[in-house]
């Protein structure tokens, strides 16, 4: 998609910014492509001129500086640019005054890579503490793999929404005590940050996260909650029962991550920074 960006460069000799949300070639590893095939390999060289041909590069996780630098060797300008979560995301309402149940809400797209299944192990070992409950909320590719291993396990403590629109999906973030955010384990998908990291924040409330790299380092430096390693569901329930035993702390999570939030993530910064960009390449 980016190839007509780059003919157009060259044609009216303007400045091409790519805003980068994943990794090229390596998201190819994703989908079980080996890094080692002729595939992947020739991908890698499609990708690097791409890149190269930037005057600058936009990053949404700080991990990616150091892929495309290292892998892909690239000299290009990178700068940090994280996306912002939309304003309904802010207006959730806080859970400062807990039910009888603990909510548990996992929102987004349900794929294999979005290691949903091992939240559904999680909650198969907590299936007996009938004050926890595990939503989820989104569709995908393992939507119905998933649905199927609840079925299998005979589990009532987890409740399927299916897809929503962004505008319905304030009644289930204003429900939640807190947020869950998982990942396979997977280096590549370590570099990322999903975006539901900053909507959950927005929001205002605990993040418990079964996910490595880039989320892990922002749950653990806004001090919102816990996370585990990615795929580990057993120690997921563990942190799940802490949690529940902890209620003194929701408050404070929920204003940490509020906090980081509107400290890193903000729209009114992301705005900012991209109208820096722009009025310094049209400059140039």
């Amino acid at each position: 998609m980016i190839v007509p960006g780059i003919v157009l460069k060259y044609l009216y000799k303007k400045p091409l910014v790519i805003y980068c949300h994943d990794l090229w070639p390596a998201s190819l590893t994703t989908v079980g492509v080996n890094d080692r095939g002729l595939l992947y390999k020739i991908v890698k060289h499609i990708s690097r001129f791409i890149y190269a041909q930037a005057d600058e590069l936009l990053i949404s996780s700080k991990s990616f500086e150091k892929y495309l630098r290292e892998e892909l060797s690239l000299k290009n300008e990178i700068t940090y640019l994280p996306v912002y979560a939309e304003d309904l995301f802010g207006e959730v309402q806080s859970n400062i005054e807990q039910s009888e149940k603990l909510n548990l809400v996992f929102a987004g797209n349900v794929g294999e890579i979005q290691g949903v299944d091992d939240i559904i192990k999680a909650a198969n070992i907590l299936k007996n503490e009938e004050n926890i409950v595990f939503h989820i909320v989104g569709d995908g590719t393992a939507h119905a793999s998933c649905l199927e291993l609840a079925q299998q396990y005979g589990l009532k403590n987890v409740v399927f929404h299916g897809r929503h629109p962004i505008e319905k999906m304030r009644e289930f973030y204003d429900k939640a005590d807190a947020f869950l955010v998982s990942m396979k384990k997977n280096e590549v998908v370590s570099y990322t940050l999903p975006n539901k990291v900053q909507s959950y924040l927005a929001a205002g409330k605990p993040i418990l996260g079964m996910i490595d790299g880039e989320t892990k380092s922002v749950i653990e430096e806004a001090n919102c909650g816990y996370c585990v390693d990615a795929e580990n569901y057993e120690e997921l329930a563990k942190v799940i029962l802490r949690f529940k035993d902890e209620s003194i702390k929701y408050e404070m999570f929920g204003q940490n991550a509020k906090k980081y939030y509107e400290q890193n993530f903000s729209k009114e910064d992301f705005l900012r920074s991209l109208m820096r960009f722009y009025k310094q390449h049209i400059k140039e």
